[in-house]
């Protein structure tokens, strides 16, 4: 099975170019375009990593990490929060 990776970030350009990449390296890629829309993809089913931008719209990818942890339901799911600032 491929590995389901939630990638979140609002930036377009940067956003495809990684999602791009990831798929070429054989893995299933959802975007989202901001945290709210991260939750509703978990809600729908289990990821194995979440990469997310440090700072989205509507909550830090930091807060949206703590969610993934307290709503895994004792899956094993990796959080990488990335960020694009100097």
């Amino acid at each position: 099975r491929k590995p389901r990776i939630l990638l979140v970030d609002p930036a377009g350009a940067d956003r495809a170019a990684v999602r791009d990449e990831l798929i070429g390296a054989g893995h299933q890629v959802v975007v989202a375009d901001d945290a709210m829309a991260a939750v509703e993809c978990l809600e729908q089913g289990p990821f194995d990593l979440v990469l997310t931008d440090l700072l989205l719209r509507d909550m830090s990818g930091v807060e949206l990490a703590h969610y993934v942890r307290r709503h895994a339901n004792g899956r094993a799911t990796r959080v990488v929060v990335l960020s694009a600032r100097d």
